[in-house]
């Protein structure tokens, strides 16, 4: 884009006192407005994750091989590539949300999947001597590594209402919550 392009008035101060264009689409703020060095370092994560996935896939492959049974040396390499897919898309709608949807998200996801924890007992599978997955229909999950990014959120902005009103027993209340977290975890 040329310099002389954007016209005096068409940029004003954004959200985070960044200058951003006046067009208001969700899109646009979400661009501007990015902390793109923090995007930068997950897609360092993320290519790290891939090489090294990349690299320990055909030796769990050969060992999962039997005589009758060949398994695709870059199987798991390939799951990985495919979750990827799923959770870039999901990872960049969630970063484009408002804070007050993208806290009623993390509400409702602690909530659930609290719930989830508490029925892996009951409802869970063994795998490798421990009960931490629920098989559903075409796939098996752990419960745990969801709700860690949605405590972590829902934690946040429960110590964030401390600011709002001294008090709130708020450092009570979160270590609560996580102490009970912690125990259906170690359980």
């Amino acid at each position: 884009m040329a310099s002389g392009s954007f016209k005096p008035g068409r940029l004003v101060k954004g959200f985070r006192g960044k200058t951003v264009p006046r067009e208001r689409t969700a899109l646009a703020i979400w661009f501007w407005e990015i902390d793109r060095v923090l995007l930068s370092l997950i897609a360092v994560l993320i290519a790290i994750g891939l090489v090294a996935v990349a690299a320990a896939s055909p030796v769990a492959a050969i060992d999962r091989s039997t005589s009758e049974i060949a398994v695709n040396p870059l199987i798991y390499f390939y799951r990985q590539l495919m979750w990827v897919g799923i959770g870039l898309p999901v990872m960049l709608v969630i970063s484009m949300l408002p804070r007050t949807q993208a806290r009623r998200l993390a509400l409702g996801m602690t909530a659930f999947f609290l719930l989830m924890l508490l029925l892996v007992p009951i409802l869970g599978n063994t795998i490798n001597g421990a009960k931490r997955w629920i098989d559903l229909p075409g796939m098996r999950f752990q419960p745990s590594e969801f709700l860690k990014p949605a405590f972590v959120v829902t934690l946040a902005w429960l110590l964030s209402l401390r600011g709002k009103d001294a008090n709130l027993p708020v450092i009570p209340l979160s270590g609560l919550l996580t102490a009970i977290v912690a125990l259906l975890l170690m359980r």
